[in-house]
């Protein structure tokens, strides 16, 4: 159900509000005012605050008191809400009482609060649309009419985005059915990716490099391991020439990508058959699927799939593998392991990517072809400081604009590892009362497994509906649509908004989704 603010200073527009509040109830719509909290103007600002970032639309409704400024605030709580609603995202519908009105003197304030409720007005009326009322009727027609023109442009709006989606997978598809040069979805987004030039050009070499047969790519959670391949292996998919690979070089004319994941498609010998089917097509994709069924030993099974790929250039990526590893970094599935150590030792065919937090355990001849990149140390600081900037580009999170010096000091407590970054400005997009100062102040917040604990702060800062779905989340352990997710927990928490919680955690960066069910 659509949740609605209204915003207003207290006894001056006490009749106006319970007018418009009326009239959205009877529209069907969650209503919240500030008689929710107590009969005054001064209500918590915390609180009100969450409240305004959970709704869709704010009303605000204005006459000629600027109202109460919180104990530690420069601003009143009726500002603060206006502005929390634009940081928040929220449609605002502005009200002005119009300067012709009747209207008693004692309601208009003087002095200070005077001043600052005429340049509050004067800016409403140059930021948005507004309408003027005279009266409470007046108002609570303008208010519904209002919404209700905000309501139907949402639905066509959401109409036109299913159907966007509709065509845009319909095109993918038939993409899929024409040609499968690329199988699967490369694991990471790299719209914000940064730096990591030097092991960029190192990734380049490797792969130009025929004797490589194995790259991976090392270090703990959060460095940007998925991330520096993903952007490889996009230009190399589009075949979007950068100057660190050469043009002569022949893995432009790679005749497939393959993107495996432990984390989603999962890794085992018999998922790279059926997408190495899909990747060649008929008659190969036949011809494998009948080798793999057959009752033939794992380790001649693995030698027909490397004979079929040998005539080509294939980069398959096998992310996470430290997921498919034994404690002694050995490969514990018999078939992967026979894969990857057959494809160091036989020429020609398939090259591996990976990514993993440990390095994978090799001997004998296999230790030739295998070339290791590790990543030891966060981004750079000037490259760090543009990414924060980056995952602020409205410059509602306070990173966009902060002071250089704020954002360094951030980059020193991250030591600017690329996802401790990415959780930092989540927290700050969750939390409307956290601000960058605030949370620098603390240093507790950034320990040594400094990844692990802003993983554990954003978590305890999100809402309980947030909490619930990251949950079940864990519990699949592997990508999932909304649905499923949404029958997991409506037994126990029937009406939850599933939807919205996944947008909601995604734009904070907690968790990331497919490109294709969005």
């Amino acid at each position: 159900m659509t949740k609605i603010y209204i915003s207003s200073t207290y006894n001056d527009l006490i009749e106006h509000r319970q007018q418009v509040y009326g009239i959205l109830r009877k529209m069907r719509y969650d209503v919240m005012a500030m008689e929710d909290y107590v009969a005054t103007d001064k209500r918590p600002l915390d609180k009100c605050l969450a409240d305004v970032a959970s709704c869709d639309v704010y009303v605000g409704i204005f006459a000629w008191r600027y109202g109460y400024v919180p104990p530690g605030q420069e601003r009143s709580i009726t500002e603060l809400e206006y502005r929390q609603a634009g940081q928040s995202g929220l449609e605002r519908l502005i009200f002005l009482l119009d300067e012709d009105a009747p209207w008693p003197r004692s309601q208009m304030e003087k002095g200070a609060g005077g001043k600052k409720i005429e340049a509050l007005r004067a800016e409403l009326a140059t930021e948005h649309t507004v309408q003027f009322f005279k009266s409470p009727e007046e108002l609570a027609g303008q208010v519904a009419a209002s919404v209700g023109k905000w309501a139907q442009a949402q639905l066509d709006a959401d109409i036109d985005s299913l159907r966007a989606r509709r065509d845009q997978a319909d095109r993918e598809r038939r993409e899929m059915r024409e040609r499968q040069r690329v199988v699967n979805l490369r694991p990471l987004d790299v719209t914000h990716f940064k730096d990591r030039l030097r092991e960029i050009q190192a990734l380049c070499d490797h792969l130009a490099d025929a004797s490589v047969r194995l790259v991976s790519v090392v270090g703990r959670g959060g460095m940007g391991k998925t991330a520096l391949v993903s952007k490889v292996l996009a230009d190399l998919e589009r075949r979007v020439e950068t100057s660190e690979v050469s043009e002569t070089s022949e893995v432009w004319q790679a005749d497939g990508i393959l993107y495996l994941s432990a984390r989603s498609t999962g890794l085992g010998l018999e998922r790279i058959y059926a997408d190495v089917g899909r990747m060649l097509g008929e008659p190969a994709a036949s011809k494998l699927a009948a080798r793999w069924a057959g009752d033939t030993p794992l380790a001649a099974k693995v030698e027909y799939l490397l004979e079929t790929m040998q005539d080509g250039l294939y980069l398959i990526l096998l992310d996470n593998l430290e997921e498919e590893m034994a404690k002694d970094g050995a490969i514990a599935e018999e078939g992967l392991r026979l894969f990857v150590e057959r494809c160091l030792t036989q020429p020609g065919g398939a090259r591996l990517v990976v990514t993993s937090r440990e390095e994978v355990q090799l001997t004998g001849d296999a230790l030739r072809g295998a070339r290791s990149i590790p990543l030891r140390e966060g981004l750079p600081e000037d490259e760090a400081v543009a990414l924060l900037r980056d995952l602020d580009p409205q410059g509602t999170l306070g990173l966009r604009d902060a002071p250089e010096d704020d954002l360094r000091r951030a980059i020193q407590l991250t030591r600017g590892i690329p996802r401790a970054l990415e959780i930092l400005a989540g927290i700050l997009h969750q939390d409307p009362t956290a601000s960058l100062p605030k949370l620098l102040a603390d240093e507790a917040t950034f320990g040594a497994e400094v990844v692990e604990q802003l993983v554990a702060e954003g978590y305890r800062r999100l809402e309980e509906a947030e909490r619930r779905i990251t949950e079940a989340l864990a519990v699949f352990d592997r990508p999932v649509d909304e649905t499923a997710i949404a029958y997991l927990l409506h037994p126990w928490f029937p009406g939850l908004d599933v939807r919205a919680g996944l947008r909601r955690l995604v734009s904070g960066y907690f968790v990331s989704a497919s490109r294709v069910t969005g």
